[in-house]
């Protein structure tokens, strides 16, 4: 859940008008700001569900987005958009622009004039064996084996 102002919530009551703002860090270092004109109209997407129709228990779930940019230019061409950390924002109005994620790309792709970025949050790196150091056998705590699920994931905690 992203936390947001009161004064936020109820201006959304009456506007709907949002815009994106994404800045991407490529492998190499290299910083990029796109802003909602550097967004194609159609291809961007952001999923938060896992993709069923029922209430999902005991299951992380891995949100992920497409964006889709327009390159007419080719201004982005010549980058590298694989492993790219891409920090996506919603802006709206006069408020400070709402951090909906921070994503790495997994798949991008050129379409003609247009390039497809998939990313996924940080879930992705759970989608591993787990194995471990820890003594289940002296009483571990749920605390203590989530701590060191995430450290051998490579999950912040």
């Amino acid at each position: 859940m992203i936390s947001v102002p009161d004064s936020f919530r109820q201006h959304m009551a009456e506007n709907t008008y949002f815009r994106a703002k994404a800045s991407i860090v490529l492998t190499d270092g290299t910083s990029l700001e796109l802003d909602e004109d550097k967004f194609n109209l159609t291809g961007n997407v952001i999923s938060d569900s896992s993709g069923v129709s029922t209430f999902p228990l005991g299951e992380a779930i891995c949100r992920s987005i497409t964006l889709s940019i327009d390159n007419n230019d080719e201004a982005y061409s010549d980058y590298e958009f694989y492993g790219a950390v891409i920090l996506l924002y919603l802006k709206y109005e006069e408020f400070t622009p709402i951090q909906m994620g921070m994503f790495t790309v997994s798949e991008p792709a050129t379409y003609g004039d247009s390039i497809k970025l998939s990313a996924y949050d940080d879930m992705w790196k759970a989608n591993k064996t787990y194995t471990t150091d820890l003594n289940f056998a002296s009483g571990q705590s749920l605390r203590q084996i989530f701590i060191d699920a995430c450290l051998t994931c490579g999950l912040m905690i």
